[in-house]
């Protein structure tokens, strides 16, 4: 009973060093390549994001280089629209969009 145990649990661990070892040495998929008439654009909500944003738009333009990023601001109070700003000063495929809050009038309170 017990050399059964060990058996299937020897095959089993087999199996599954062999489906680790596949997938290691398995081809990754690449993002699509552009085509004519064909690319890609990346919507990026940003809110108080300039800790990550560099890398983000960095690893996009990495990962797919023809792609357009766009990086939608909603209006951050850190310096996120200025990171966005100088990339997209050297990449012409980064454009900022940034949201004006819009400011309130004041009403006064009747005596």
């Amino acid at each position: 009973m017990l050399i059964a145990i060990d058996l299937i649990g020897l095959l089993l661990f087999t199996l599954y060093a062999t489906q680790q070892l596949l997938s290691a040495v398995q081809r990754r998929l690449r993002p699509p390549e552009r085509e004519d008439g064909v690319r890609l654009t990346f919507l990026i909500p940003a809110l108080n994001e300039a800790q990550v944003i560099g890398a983000t738009l960095a690893n996009l333009r990495a990962t797919v280089p023809g792609a357009r990023l766009v990086v939608i601001d909603d209006a951050s109070d850190d310096d996120t629209a200025d990171i966005v700003a100088r990339v997209a000063a050297r990449d012409p495929l980064v454009t900022l969009l940034r949201r004006q809050p819009l400011k309130r009038a004041r009403t006064r309170a009747a005596p």
